[in-house]
């Protein structure tokens, strides 16, 4: 199943993963912020 959605659709898989690593680099980005103001 996989192999047919990746083969049909790889557009919409190519966005979705690379929506997913940007919201990982924008947490990843964040959270050392919210504990630097936790500590202050």
């Amino acid at each position: 199943m996989f192999n047919g959605i990746l083969l049909t659709r790889p557009d919409g898989l190519n966005q979705a993963l690379a929506r997913a690593l940007q919201l990982r680099q924008v947490s990843y980005q964040i959270t050392p912020l919210i504990e630097i103001t936790q500590l202050d």
